[in-house]
């Protein structure tokens, strides 16, 4: 017979209910731990952050779990990542859009197409790009007026608009005219940095993407032309981030991996954490993408009443965020949602729906 699950797709049965005690609590926002404390977890969501008393008092239909020596930290944002199935497209020719007479057709509607298909945000190409054969980083894409048409029918939805853009040319055309994000910014300068502050504006650098295809480990991976553009925004990413940092602006965590380079994905922290405190690299991951995504109220934070997207681990990230760079040996559980999808300790079991959802690089 046929189960709801089976018939409803979307349905799930409840999570199982939580008291996570005797935690040390990473505050994200303020930089510092709570020690000693339990953490409630019902129906996906925190419901109570409380001193552990000294002996914890059952209760009905939760699982306690002690979780003395562990931290307990807001699950990590990556905000430009590409998600996609291996091997992907059986026809190398499908993967390269509509036929130029369909293409002509959408365009001047695509923005408002792609929020009518589920898009959460626009994303736009501000200049020229790395992977691609045919332009060069220095390039602008569109017009003002275009760009302004873009944020306008994002802005329409209730959502914004986002541009890739490497130079500091680049970055102010789009952010003079309403784009509210910034993608890669490898040639940011201060005096764009500034103006990026003052009008509220985020940053996602991409730092890994150019190392992992600059390594001997992917020779060959881009074209020579290609890899002469990797080689020049690798070598400017760090500069850009610290005139970032230094500046003011909010940053977010990024990575840009395509394929399988998508295995470096934490090798961020590291590269981060060259030319930021731990602290700084943690909010980039966890508070600013959850701000910029407009989940501020729900997401990137340990509080009561937000989703139960959290991490349990062997050690304190505030101290070292390149823990999160050897998830093997501190990455001890992965909860989304109420449900735990990985654990690395006896101390917490999986939850078998979530195991049969997540994605093999947990």
């Amino acid at each position: 017979m046929a189960t709801e699950a089976t018939i409803k797709p979307w349905f799930r049965p409840a999570a199982t209910s939580y008291l996570l005690y005797n935690a040390s609590v990473v505050d994200v926002e303020l930089g510092k731990l709570s020690h000693n404390m339990t953490v409630s977890v019902e129906n996906g969501k925190i419901t109570s952050i409380t001193p552990a008393k000294k002996a914890l008092e059952p209760k009905p239909g939760f699982t306690a779990v002690d979780c003395s020596g562990k931290y307990i930290c807001p699950g990590l944002i990556d905000s430009h990542v590409h998600l996609i199935a291996v091997p992907g497209f059986d026809n190398l020719a499908a993967a390269f859009g509509n036929p130029d007479s369909v293409s002509l057709l959408r365009q001047p509607y695509a923005v408002r197409e792609e929020i009518r298909t589920g898009s959460d945000f626009i994303k736009i190409m501000g200049s020229g790009g790395v992977s691609s054969p045919t332009d060069k980083i220095t390039h602008l894409q569109f017009t003002p007026e275009e760009i302004r048409t873009m944020v306008e029918c994002a802005n329409n939805a209730g959502t914004y608009v986002t541009a890739h853009a490497y130079t500091s040319k680049a970055i102010r055309h789009c952010i003079d005219n309403g784009v509210k994000g910034i993608e890669h910014g490898n040639f940011l300068d201060a005096e764009t940095a500034a103006i990026m502050v003052e009008k509220g504006c985020y940053l996602t650098p991409t730092l890994i993407t150019y190392d992992q295809m600059a390594s001997p480990k992917w020779k060959g991976y881009l074209p020579p032309s290609e890899t002469a553009k990797n080689l020049e925004v690798l070598g400017a990413g760090l500069k850009a981030l610290k005139t970032a940092s230094d500046a003011g602006v909010t940053i977010c965590f990024g990575t840009d991996l395509l394929g399988p380079l998508g295995a470096a994905q934490t090798h961020e922290f590291n590269l981060r954490s060259q030319v930021l405190s731990s602290l700084e690299v943690l909010r980039s991951a966890t508070l600013n993408p959850a701000r910029m995504f407009g989940r501020a109220d729900s997401l990137g934070q340990i509080k009561e009443g937000f989703e139960a997207d959290l991490l349990i681990l062997g050690a304190n990230p505030l101290d070292d965020v390149t823990i999160l760079d050897k998830p093997e040996q501190y990455v001890k559980a992965v909860m989304k949602e109420g449900r735990v999808y990985k654990s690395r300790w006896v101390g917490i079991a999986e939850d078998s729906l979530a195991v049969r959802l997540r994605p093999a690089a947990l």
